[in-house]
């Protein structure tokens, strides 16, 4: 029998850096996924208020 006790320790490690080192890219992709969305809506709104022309209300 081979003896892999000692491979456990290091795929423990392993996904603890993993994680340790991905947690503040998923933050910013988690930030922009909340603010991109907004700013779209905001950028197509102010298209829509500079197309606007005062001539079409009378």
């Amino acid at each position: 029998m081979i003896n892999s006790s000692w491979i456990l320790p290091l795929i423990n490690d392993g996904f603890y850096i993993a994680l340790v080192s991905l947690v503040p890219f998923m933050l910013v992709i988690f930030i922009i996924a909340l603010l991109a969305p907004m700013a779209i809506g905001g950028i197509s709104y102010s298209v829509q208020a500079m197309a606007f022309k005062y001539s079409r209300i009378d």
